[in-house]
């Protein structure tokens, strides 16, 4: 089930848990991110792994998920944590089309909003 997949991805992601994210990941994958496309499961985990500098931390809150065949589109929160105290400073709706082969990610790619988001995914 994508949906399951998604949740484990953003687990990983959020927990710094990178052996983990990348078992999940193809080898060609791409990442859509704020500050351009990341190709590549080297690239990627360059991506997704936070710096230690700096008082905030990024995290993930899913809201709502959305099964589109093998896309899932997640409604989602993105966070900044204090690095402290864990406490959120900021946060912002975030809407991602994550995209599945054969159980793995080949694409994930966020939206400004919901519709675009649902739109990109597709007929299922």
């Amino acid at each position: 089930m994508s949906a399951d997949l998604v949740r484990a991805l953003v687990d990983a992601f959020n927990e710094q848990h990178l052996d983990a994210f990348e078992a999940l990941l193809d080898p060609d994958i791409e990442v859509h991110g704020r500050k351009g496309l990341h190709k590549g499961s080297a690239a990627v985990l360059d991506w997704a792994t936070m710096s230690g500098k700096g008082d905030l931390v990024q995290r993930i809150e899913i809201d709502e998920l959305r099964e589109l065949g093998d896309d899932v589109v997640a409604f989602a929160r993105r966070q900044w944590l204090w690095r402290e105290d864990r406490e959120v400073a900021d946060e912002s709706p975030d809407f991602i089309l994550f995209r599945f082969r054969d159980g793995v990610l080949i694409s994930w790619q966020p939206f400004a909003d919901r519709e675009s988001a649902l739109a990109a995914a597709g007929p299922v």
